[in-house]
């Protein structure tokens, strides 16, 4: 079923005070007039009374209420749609049929009758390139699929960033930490190991020290004893006695001091050993440590990348499944493609065809929708030659669309109602 406005009815609606304006349908309505005239106003209360939208402030200064009747016909039936809305902030919406019988559910029916994604045909063809890709996608249905993917691929660029600035950090890192010059070992010198060794060589020492002293003790025992026999002659044979057995205990101690002493000079050579070993533990240590730094880097470094070619890899994935998503659309005119840059006709871009082809292929994507209520509206016909806005006119007729147009214009034009201050005036 096709439906097709026959009469608008206005009052106090933005600068319109009141008008009625009868539309022949297969019939272009166009209003001409200077800018701030009221044509705005008119063809805004049309596709008002029909959705409620396209007005912020509705009401006429000065009055109280605005009201929009609209009536639509078609073959074998006919409605009258009323909506009104008052200064106070209320609303109300009515659609009748033709024997008078009140449309439940209005809004609902208007919706499915009429399409609010109708396009400009002449204002499409006037944006830019990638405007021109993304009011198609709006037609096609494509806009929320691509929103959808192309939100999970900013996520994923965002994780990105994320990690390439941790990979970027991390070879900094890196960076800043030198490979030790010379080959060290895995694993740092046991410095308190070491001490340890120290520690118990120490002790071998002192326990020599206590046992030369010891043998010290009695060199002068038997020094004093040497001369107290000198002195003491009475005592001498005494004195021998103890002497010799004092020689005696002498010679039995020998060998363990011998072996002391032994011990204490190889224990001098270890200790001077590890000295120089804790002194080049140092340098090793060192160089152990940024061995190890650099592997740990290097790990979370091989990790962190890895991370960013998987997000790369689903990236390219995304973008691939919007790529065969537009590719595989169902496009409103054969030989169409869209792209991230704009529209291509038969392999050429839009911009590029003449203006007879862009208005063929713009007039095809505006009426890409049939609903039942065909209107296409063109804000600035004065834009455009007579020719191609006639061609314009039968391509709708040819697809049963109306027409709506506004041209500015100082003087009444043949074929419209020129408007002057909210009324026509010829």
């Amino acid at each position: 079923m096709s439906l097709h406005v026959t009469e608008l009815q206005i009052k106090d609606f933005k600068k319109i005070e009141a008008l009625r304006i009868d539309i022949e349908t297969g019939k272009p309505l166009v209003l001409s007039g200077t800018n701030a005239a009221g044509k705005s106003s008119i063809i805004d209360s049309l596709f008002f009374a029909l959705s409620g939208n396209g007005a912020e402030r509705p009401i006429r200064t000065g009055a109280t209420k605005a009201r929009v009747t609209l009536k639509i016909e078609g073959k074998d039936t006919a409605f009258e749609i009323e909506r009104v809305v008052t200064a106070s902030g209320g609303a109300s919406l009515k659609v009748t049929d033709a024997e008078g019988k009140q449309v439940p559910k209005a809004q609902t029916f208007l919706n499915g009758i009429f399409s609010q994604h109708a396009i400009d045909p002449l204002g499409f063809l006037k944006m830019k390139p990638k405007e021109q890709a993304e009011a198609l996608k709006r037609i096609t249905g494509l806009t929320a699929q691509i929103g959808e993917i192309e939100a999970r691929e900013a996520t994923e660029m965002d994780r990105r960033k994320t990690v390439n600035a941790m990979v970027k950090a991390l070879e900094n890192q890196l960076d800043g930490v030198p490979a030790p010059k010379g080959s060290f070992p895995d694993q740092e010198v046991d410095v308190a190991a070491l001490a340890a060794e120290i520690d118990a060589i120490t002790v071998i020492q002192h326990e020599f020290d206590v046992k030369k002293r010891w043998m010290d003790s009695k060199i002068q025992e038997r020094d004093r004893l040497e001369s107290e026999v000198n002195a003491l002659q009475v005592e001498i044979d005494r004195k021998r006695e103890a002497m010799h057995a004092n020689q005696r205990e002498m010679q039995s101690r020998a060998d363990l001091l011998e072996a002391a002493r032994r011990a204490a000079v190889e224990a001098n050579a270890k200790a001077d050993t590890i000295r120089a070993d804790i002194a080049n533990a140092k340098v090793t240590n060192e160089g152990v440590r940024v061995k190890n730094k650099r592997k740990e880097l290097g790990t979370l470094l091989m990790a962190e990348t890895k991370k960013a070619d998987a997000m790369t890899t689903e990236i390219e994935r995304l973008r691939q499944q919007k790529l065969d998503l537009i590719q595989n659309a169902k496009l409103p005119i054969e030989g169409l493609a869209l792209s991230d840059d704009g529209l291509i006709f038969k392999g050429t871009p839009l911009g590029d065809l003449n203006t007879a082809e862009q208005i063929r292929v713009c007039c095809a994507i505006a009426m890409a929708e049939k609903p039942e209520l065909r209107i296409i509206q063109v804000k600035e016909a004065a834009l455009v030659s007579p020719a191609n806005f006639k061609a314009l006119c039968e391509i709708a007729a040819e697809q049963g669309f109306d027409v709506v147009a506004e041209h500015y214009s100082e003087t009444p034009i043949e074929g419209a109602l020129h408007i002057v201050d909210g009324e026509i005036s010829a």
